[in-house]
């Protein structure tokens, strides 16, 4: 076989495994964003549970008689069956500005936001569709859906690195002349996303600016680490619902979270040996001939 063919080949493997990577690094940052939008929707304080809280509010509110929608004062020769009606000024004040918000002007229409909102909560946040699939899921399984899918990725992207380390080390070692040399490095090097190669006879990149797109390889630990949190802070209700499923959720959400350390870990380790091979190559092609001049 002719040199410049398995050259070809060789480069053609470096490029097709970069491209495999910058792939997974995408489908890791969308996945990663669609945890974290509904780890946002679906914590306990988010927008939707507020809204709702505070039109559940409203409707006890004006569901009392008009004496009794007045702060009451903590005394204790109060009737004790007061106390159930009473209402902070904070909670009446909210009230009114949530009425006057939604232009609310009797009881039909508060109800209706209820029910809209209790709708909106059940289609939207507690059952989550996965985008393209169609799929549904219950919002206490996203620490399982999210841990396992995050796993997945990461173990892709480690062999996926580990692949393109190593066709690196054998297009440049299939590669003699220097000027090819210096060619193969260029080349390869415009194809790279989360390592910046330095250029050949230019001034050294900054290192804040090519460790950015390794921030990336971050979210799926932190997107993960924020809904194991969420589920803990509400154990006690899925204690009272399901305590085998409960168990479960904590069980799967948990390991993933280790193995998502550990694969973190391991790929951030990948990604300084692709930087040192790059590296290497740089001195090495700058020992061997002039690189003052890009080819």
């Amino acid at each position: 076989m002719d040199d410049q063919v398995k050259i070809d080949r060789y480069l053609d493997a470096v490029v097709e495994a970069s491209k495999r990577s910058r792939t997974i690094v995408l489908i890791i940052v969308t996945a990663s964003v669609l945890s974290f939008a509904a780890f946002l929707s679906s914590r306990i304080g988010s927008w939707p549970d507020e809204r709702l809280r505070t039109a559940k509010l409203a409707q006890e509110y004006f569901s009392i008689p008009d004496s009794m929608r007045k702060p009451l004062p903590n005394i204790e020769n109060t009737n004790p069956q007061y106390f159930r009606y009473s209402f902070t000024k904070d909670e009446i004040e909210k009230v009114d500005k949530f009425m006057k918000a939604y232009e609310v002007t009797d009881s039909a229409q508060l109800h209706k936001l209820v029910d809209d909102f209790n709708g909106m909560l059940v289609e939207h946040v507690i059952m989550i569709r996965i985008p393209f699939f169609g799929a549904t899921f219950d919002v206490n399984d996203l620490g399982i859906i999210s841990g396992l899918s995050f796993v997945v990725l990461l173990t892709m992207f480690r062999f996926s690195l580990t692949r393109e380390i190593t066709n690196l080390k054998f297009a440049f070692s299939a590669v003699k002349d220097p000027e090819a040399k210096r060619y193969c490095y260029n080349y390869l090097s415009m194809g790279q996303f989360l390592t910046i190669p330095q250029q050949l006879g230019g001034k050294t990149n900054e290192k804040f600016w090519t460790n950015i797109p390794k921030v990336l390889l971050a979210l799926p630990f932190v997107c993960h680490l924020l809904i194991f949190i969420n589920d803990l802070g509400s154990l006690k209700f899925g204690w009272v619902f399901s305590f085998g499923n409960t168990l479960t959720l904590l069980l799967i959400s948990s390991f993933s979270l280790g193995v998502i350390i550990i694969l973190t870990v391991a790929c951030y380790s990948l990604l300084a040996r692709l930087d040192n091979e790059w590296r290497q190559q740089k001195n090495y092609i700058g020992v061997g001939g002039n690189n003052n001049a890009l080819v």
